[in-house]
């Protein structure tokens, strides 16, 4: 299924065996579901986007988005120069790639990596049951509340400025970063 410049407010799509490729639309709200099939997307402005697979690939590009939601039960996710306000991703099996610039980002998986870059700051919850989980921040200037937690890995921080040290009104932004069987590495340059 291929879908490119509508001039609906809104669409769904949704197939059951198939790729889904979705390219250079302006809407309201956007759901894309496959059951055995990639996900292919770029170029896309909206309030809400949901992409969800239960078997397949989502590799979104260049989206822009209040709210961007991504799931997947068996899949890998490469989340690449989307920005917006909150960016939602659950796997249940596959690695996580982001690059992006969200003002939040809450990301869950029970079996995989997560990486996630941001150009800015940024709110982080990271959760990975079994994996690694990497949060860098690139352009940071805030100050952080920070915490890591991981059962049987080893916790890594660099480069923040800690909280405590925030004038009374300064934003100071949160990085939580767990996992039961994994490392955690966060890096605020």
């Amino acid at each position: 299924v291929t879908l490119e410049k509508s001039g609906f407010e809104t669409a769904a799509v949704t197939t059951k065996s198939g790729d889904c490729t979705v390219s250079k639309l302006r809407l309201t709200s956007l759901a894309v579901n496959t059951m055995s099939g990639d996900i292919e997307a770029d170029g896309i402005v909206g309030d809400d986007v949901r992409f969800s697979t239960m078997s397949g690939d989502a590799n979104p590009d260049d989206i822009e988005a209040k709210v961007f939601t991504l799931s997947t039960a068996s899949g890998d996710l490469d989340i690449t120069d989307c920005r917006g306000g909150l960016l939602q991703v659950s796997s249940a099996s596959g690695d996580i790639d982001i690059s992006g610039d969200f003002k939040e980002y809450r990301v869950n998986t029970q079996s995989g990596d997560v990486d996630v870059t941001s150009r800015h700051d940024a709110d982080f919850t990271v959760h990975a049951t079994s994996g690694d989980v990497e949060i860098t921040v690139t352009e940071t200037r805030a100050r952080y509340e920070v915490a890591t937690h991981s059962v049987s890995g080893e916790c890594y921080v660099s480069g923040y400025q800690n909280a405590e040290g925030a004038l009374p009104g300064e934003k100071v932004y949160r990085v939580e970063g767990k996992s039961i069987s994994g490392d955690i590495s966060i890096h605020l340059n």
